[in-house]
């Protein structure tokens, strides 16, 4: 996800592709993104490339 939104293939589409293919390769192996409120998800994804993989890890399994 962090480094599909540093590509820059797609004008202000990047973190939503991003966020999307993490989605779905999560679902494709039996696993969610625990996302409660979307909003927080949009800021999260928004300023992925600024997040550690750690932190990425624990947004993703936790949702926090």
């Amino acid at each position: 996800m962090k480094e599909l939104a540093g590509l820059h293939a797609f004008a202000g589409g990047n973190h939503r592709t991003a966020y999307a293919t993490a989605k779905s390769f999560l679902l494709r192996n039996g696993r969610h993104i625990r996302v409660k409120d979307f909003l927080d998800a949009y800021l999260f994804v928004k300023n992925i490339e600024y997040r550690s993989l750690d932190e990425i890890q624990q947004w993703i399994e936790q949702g926090e």
